[in-house]
């Protein structure tokens, strides 16, 4: 049977700090009307977060619900998290393009790609939203030049490649944003 197509959700609440579960996964609690929300946050968000929320902050979080192999409680997977002011959210915390600067990606065009990302980014008017972030290496040296942004992964780069990596990362926050 096919999982089901995952649904955008959006919450408002509490930041509470992050625990392990039982099984040992780590999770982000959110306290919304007295309930509380387990959601998961990738690795390289979380670590993000940890270093700018305190608990006890307010904040909006979305991303996706998705299947969690069968269970009946579909997963909610955090994509983006605001931090509520009194002017209302603002960026808190985001998914950086990640592009690998390791010496063997680097020679073989990782450097073209990382400048043709700046390069798109500037002339369309995202570098305040979309972080671009230079990594040691994505283990995947020989499909390189490699970048990376929430999960999906690009391989065999080149500077052309830079116009669908920010069409993908900036479609997705109009998406979250109502642009």
């Amino acid at each position: 049977m096919a999982s089901p197509v995952p649904t955008h959700f959006e919450l408002h609440g509490e930041f509470c700090g992050f625990i392990r579960t039982l099984l040992g996964k780590k999770r982000m609690v959110l306290r919304v009307g007295g309930e509380d929300h387990f959601l998961k946050v990738e690795k390289e968000l979380r670590h993000r977060l940890k270093a700018t929320l305190a608990p006890g902050s307010e904040i909006l979080v979305s991303g996706a619900e998705v299947d969690d192999h069968g269970r009946p409680i579909l997963k909610r997977v955090v994509s983006d998290v605001r931090l509520m002011t009194a002017n209302g959210p603002v960026a808190c915390v985001r998914y950086p393009v990640r592009v690998c600067t390791k010496k063997t990606c680097w020679r073989n065009g990782g450097q073209e790609l990382w400048h043709a990302l700046e390069g798109t980014l500037a002339r369309r008017g995202f570098t305040a939203t979309v972080e671009l972030e230079g990594v040691h290496c994505l283990d995947h040296c020989k499909r390189g030049p490699n970048a990376e942004w929430q999960g999906h992964d690009y391989h065999h780069c080149t500077p052309r490649d830079a116009e669908r990596i920010v069409d993908a990362a900036a479609g997705k926050l109009a998406k979250v944003e109502g642009r």
